[in-house]
């Protein structure tokens, strides 16, 4: 690992073999961690123990596997930055055959200090390897299959938890106190990951000159700021924390609904475990599927009202085995629904030279998520009612408060944040201590608050996804030259207009927010103005004069040199005949003094559809077929001085060729 290699930022060639090597190397990772977590856990459920101890112990379990998240995901970064990833990965599973090793000690003298000795450092081991293998992923992989590396990165993690659940619940049945035979199959599967890594790609470091902060927190920080100058990386962060805090205090949970609730064995309670994972693995590979080679970010407000919905019925209804299994299954579905365009910002956003170090400090945040949930299942289960639980839990709020207000948080945010301790507080102090029903409502509370909150905030993700899915119904939308679209950035897309349907096209064929120009007649019409303003549209008009039309454009512009994408329709109005018409000039005001990129895009295929004038008809007309086949291509980027007719001649010629340019 202290070999010094030149740094290659420039575009590699994706790399399937050894991303899959890596999906095996991960699923042996995450089975692996989970077996030995969940047999710490049963070990201790299983030592006859009073309630209250064990209620106390079992999240201590959850403290000791999140503290080295926070203490060393810095360290992670550093490595994934100044060293080869591929040579960080053989190095760390070297480390997991001595970490098992003392795991099988533990187990073998029935010591739950060594054994909690081991969850320590096999987390630590999975801090240090977390930026590596999630930072290998966009070097592995093109831009357009990221999200569906994330799915299947995704289902293979869960698979992995799924898999290794049930093997823990099943090693405890089946060896009881002679768990030792339990830690020799995990030094065999530290084996085999440290042979799979071996023959990894080798990868040049990131930033071979990068230097070692030992004050953790003060590198922490500063990628924190640098996390907080991008607000959409900045909200991925969080809701990546969230659902982490979320998942850290219910998964205790379940062990002990079906302990105390249930009256199942270990096997059986791994099983429903295992039904969790197994929909969030279902859920990652359906969002990357449905993601459809984009972010995209109207996954996020669905998935966390599923969250919600499930979590809320698993109080509310008296379910059996199977009742409670299915509930869980679509709980985790809509938490992998909620988790792959997050994964994929944070993977995505950050400068390539400084990923690993922004994925770090994602990292920790989610674990700092974790220990308080630790924390904050205590209070649940134990109650809050003592003079030093209270004194704990308004200090936590206080902190993380303190916190919010370093990196200049919204107040609307921290306003939503102590009504929510508030509530919690005020919950736990009506009922004392919480039933495991009981903590599966908060869940559902805090979700629904983290539901309403994302819907307030970025209100127009929720509209772009049910606009997306009912496109999806009807169209197959196939895309060309999506790489001509800036990441960043302002710039303007102009294209053809061809039916009524054009712009939820345009929204389904890019991950970019865009801003169209809409006609004030349409715009303001009542049952649409409420989306309208959701969508950032800009309403335009001829027949009202020239001042409000140079104020429309003008509004258009400083949309721009904001940053947004803008949308023009330079027809002027849908075509009649499937013709691409002359364009307006209203463009060129747009563009005056602004020297964002205009992209040109072409429409193919609409002209027919029912949302099309084709025979002077539109929506009075049967289908020609569903779904209907459409192409969108986007031609290279033109300068802000291109003239109407240099654009129209690009869009005419994207419109009979057959690439994207």
């Amino acid at each position: 690992m202290s070999e010094i290699q030149k740094p290659d930022n420039g575009p590699r060639q994706p790399d399937l073999r050894s991303f899959w090597l890596m999906f095996v190397v991960e699923f042996q990772n995450a089975f692996s961690d989970n077996t030995l977590k969940f047999l710490v856990t049963f070990f201790i459920v299983g030592m006859g123990l009073s309630q209250e101890n064990r209620d106390s112990l079992v999240p201590l379990i959850s403290a000791v596997f999140a503290l080295p998240f926070v203490l060393f995901s810095m360290a992670g970064g550093f490595f994934a930055d100044r060293f080869s990833k591929r040579n960080v990965a053989v190095i760390i599973k070297c480390a997991e055959i001595g970490i098992m090793s003392v795991a099988s000690l533990g187990f073998w003298l029935s010591n739950v200090t060594l054994m909690l000795v081991a969850v320590f450092l096999m987390s630590t081991h999975s801090a240090i390897f977390g930026p590596a293998k999630y930072g290998m992923l966009p070097e592995l992989l093109p831009e357009k299959k990221l999200s569906w590396g994330n799915g299947i990165f995704g289902l293979g993690t869960f698979a992995a938890i799924i898999t290794g659940t049930i093997f823990a619940g099943t090693l405890s049945d089946l060896f009881s106190k002679k768990q030792i035979y339990s830690g020799a199959i995990l030094i065999l599967l530290a084996l085999v990951g440290l042979s799979l890594c071996l023959v990894l790609r080798r990868l040049p470091a990131a930033n071979p000159q990068k230097r070692f902060r030992a004050n953790f927190l003060g590198d922490f920080f500063s990628e924190l700021k640098i996390i907080r100058a991008d607000y959409v990386l900045f909200l991925g962060a969080i809701g990546i924390a969230f659902l982490y805090f979320l998942g850290a205090i219910l998964q205790p949970t379940i062990i002990f609904y079906g302990k105390d609730i249930l009256h199942l064995d270990d096997t059986h309670v791994g099983w429903l475990q295992a039904a969790l994972a197994l929909g969030i693995g279902i859920g990652s590979l359906a969002a990357g599927f449905l993601s459809g080679g984009k972010i995209e970010y109207g996954l996020v407000p669905v998935g966390m009202a599923g969250l919600t919905v499930f979590a809320g019925l698993i109080w509310w209804l008296n379910l059996s085995f199977a009742g409670v299994a299915e509930n869980l299954c679509a709980l985790g579905f809509f938490g992998g629904f909620y988790s792959v365009p997050l994964n994929a910002i944070i993977q995505h956003r950050p400068d390539p030279r400084n990923k690993g170090a922004v994925i770090a400090a994602s990292s920790l945040l989610t674990w700092v998520g974790v220990l308080i949930a630790s924390g904050i299942y205590y209070l649940l289960a134990v109650g809050i009612l003592s003079f030093w639980a209270n004194a704990g839990y308004f200090a936590a709020v206080a902190g993380i408060f303190c916190f919010l207000s370093r990196f200049g948080i919204s107040v609307r945010f921290k306003l939503w944040f102590v009504a929510a301790a508030l509530g919690i507080y005020n919950l736990l102090i009506f009922t004392g201590r919480l039933t495991s029903p009981q903590i599966f409502l908060a869940g559902a509370v805090l979700s629904l608050i983290g539901t309403l909150y994302c819907l307030q905030l970025v209100p127009e993700s929720l509209v772009r996804f049910l606009l997306w899915m009912l496109t999806k119904t009807f169209y197959r939308i196939h895309v060309e030259g999506r790489d001509n679209i800036p990441e960043k950035g302002g710039a303007l897309f102009v294209c053809n207009h061809v039916s009524f349907v054009d712009a939820p096209l345009l929204m389904a064929s890019t991950d970019r927010k865009v801003r169209f120009l809409m006609h004030r007649a349409y715009y303001n019409l009542w049952w649409i103005k409420l989306f309208t303003k959701m969508l950032g549209l800009i309403p335009i008009a001829s027949d009202l004069g020239p001042r409000e039309m140079i104020e429309s454009l003008r509004a258009a512009g400083d949309a721009i040199r904001d940053g947004h994408v803008v949308c023009i329709f330079a027809e002027g109005r849908i075509t009649r005949t499937g013709d691409l018409d002359e364009f307006h000039r209203g463009f060129e005001r747009i563009m005056k003094g602004n020297d964002a990129p205009i992209v040109p895009i072409a429409l193919v295929g609409v002209w027919g559809s029912i949302f099309s004038f084709e025979n002077g008809k539109i929506f009075w007309k049967w289908p020609k077929k569903i779904p209907y086949h459409v192409t969108i291509r986007f031609g290279k980027n033109l300068p802000s001085t291109s003239t109407p007719q240099e654009v129209h001649d690009t869009v005419e010629s994207l419109l009979s060729s057959s690439d994207g340019g």
